[in-house]
């Protein structure tokens, strides 16, 4: 194939000068693909003239795509978009016509399922046709040949199943597949990481079986994907030249296939029953070294397999015929499995296991709010719910009124961790939150029954707010009455001496 500076050489030989705007002329965008590189020509067709073709503008796309791999109806997509935005700024007017270099199935089958080209030619009130004009500039287009209709299925195809794997630590690439009732493989090598080594593998199998249909079956999301649309792509020069070069070996072999393939991505280290999960694991097994090399010692060729599969402890047990310790013990010992996460280090503000266990609360100043510029915060740490009042300090009575606030609206926790300012440290907030609050009782306005003891939050403008076993309620003042029975007095510890204090409420 000819290089793409060779193609630049042949436009800059008949390329012909650019010419002014015949307003009696249609105006025509001309799409061609020169060594698969779209490019736009806006320009007006007349048989009469000398030079039949007058160029007023060519449109180019970059030289480098966004994406590694890009398709090519995507690239014509914003050529044409890039060509009808360009007609409207010049004339004000969409053009009368845009040729394609492609068969009229090609396009039916590209506009069917593509969204790129839908977008594209949405709304266009021209023309559409699909055979260029003879013309020695765009006869170096028509050289090169296409199709925008993938040669991946997207249904499983008459032919082999092909498992791939290839595991980063040894570099080995695995090709697996079933003979009949024997299995056979097909082993390589890569240098790189675990992403170099599946496109490996893949290029091992596409060149293995280029000359049938079949189906290739893959757990790497990058390789799935990266197959099924290298068959009629742009490839995009990336960094990595180990990279690219396996890139450029895949797409040609995906490009010179004849027959369709089919590609699956399913799940590693899965224990689903079924053909698909057998050949996979198979895969796996070759590539995997714990399985390539086996360790004469138990204990650390279990260690060495829950180090890449990472199974449970019953199923290392069962697997390597270990204890219920042995193996709860390397389960416990990975960073990945294990159930407790590691001691918190020291000064770690630590959160409530659930809510209304520990709230966190302090005050900061905003200036905009003028004499309420001190606003209280109270944070429930396990829910994360939120209540702030403003307030015109951050004295002891400022703490009481925005916990009585906060109590109503999230109801009362078991303890509250603050810093130790004054208004906190205080007698009067002290003794706010650990005396026992006053015991009323309740009217069940359903059985007209009087029930209790609850303890009374806040009272006031005809209405109680009382904290019952179902959680806080909001009643009429003339629902209740206090408790005058004989009650024991609740004790709470209080914790000091450290940075942070904590004020605890046992109902």
């Amino acid at each position: 194939m000819e290089s793409f500076a060779s193609r630049n050489a042949e436009f800059a030989n008949v390329m012909p000068l650019v010419y002014h705007i015949e307003p009696s002329i249609d105006v025509t965008v001309f799409i061609t693909t020169p060594d698969l590189h779209p490019t736009g020509i806006i320009g007006q067709w007349n048989d009469d003239w000398t030079d039949p073709l007058h160029v007023l503008e060519w449109v180019f796309l970059p030289h480098q795509p966004h994406k590694t791999v890009t398709a090519l109806f995507e690239l014509i997509a914003r050529l044409i978009i890039k060509c009808w935005q360009r007609c409207l700024q010049l004339m004000g007017a969409d053009p009368s016509k845009i040729i394609l270099p492609l068969q009229r199935e090609e396009f039916d089958w590209s506009y069917a399922n593509s969204v790129s080209l839908q977008s594209a030619l949405e709304g266009f009130s021209g023309q559409i046709t699909y055979h260029l004009p003879s013309h020695k500039l765009l006869q170096v287009a028509k050289n090169t040949q296409f199709s925008l209709r993938p040669k991946n299925s997207q249904e499983p195809v008459q032919g082999p199943t092909i498992f791939t794997d290839g595991s980063g630590k040894t570099g080995k690439a695995v090709v697996t597949w079933q003979d009949g009732s024997e299995w056979q493989a097909l082993e390589g090598h890569a240098d790189g990481s675990a992403q170099l080594v599946e496109l490996r593998a893949a290029v091992m199998a596409f060149e293995k079986f280029s000359q049938e249909p079949f189906n290739l079956i893959t757990d790497s999301a990058y390789v799935a994907d990266i197959a099924q649309r290298l068959s009629c792509s742009v490839l995009k020069e990336v960094s990595n030249p180990a990279l690219f070069n396996l890139l450029k070996v895949l797409r040609c072999a995906v490009q010179a296939r004849v027959h369709p393939y089919h590609v699956l991505h399913v799940w590693s280290h899965t224990n689903l029953l079924g053909f698909v999960a057998e050949g996979n694991a198979r895969a796996d097994k070759l590539a995997n070294p714990a399985w390539a090399a086996p360790q004469p010692d138990v204990l650390a060729q279990a260690k060495a397999s829950h180090g890449f599969f990472h199974q449970n402890a019953h199923t290392l047990q069962k697997q390597f015929q270990l204890t219920a310790t042995e193996a709860r013990e390397i389960a416990e010992s990975c960073d990945d499995c294990h159930a407790l996460g590691a001691p918190l280090p020291a000064e770690v503000n630590p959160s409530g296991l659930k809510a209304l266990e520990l709230w966190q609360t302090d005050v900061t100043q905003v200036a905009e709010f003028g004499r309420l510029k001190y606003v209280h915060v109270t944070v429930d740490t396990f829910s994360s719910a939120m209540w702030a009042s403003a307030h015109t300090g951050e004295k002891a009575c400022d703490v009481i009124a925005h916990w009585r606030q906060a109590f109503a609206v999230l109801g009362i926790p078991f303890a509250v961790k603050t810093n130790n300012g004054p208004a906190y440290a205080s007698q009067k907030a002290s003794d706010g939150v650990q005396q026992p609050r006053a015991k009323v009782r309740v009217r069940n306005l359903v059985t007209k029954q009087w029930e209790g003891p609850s303890d009374l939050i806040a009272m006031g403008r005809g209405y109680a707010c009382v904290s019952t076993d179902t959680g806080t309620r909001w009643l009429p003042s003339k629902c209740v009455h206090p408790d005058l029975r004989p009650q024991r007095q609740n004790s709470a510890n209080r914790q000091g001496g450290s940075r942070d204090q904590l004020a605890r409420w046992k109902p």
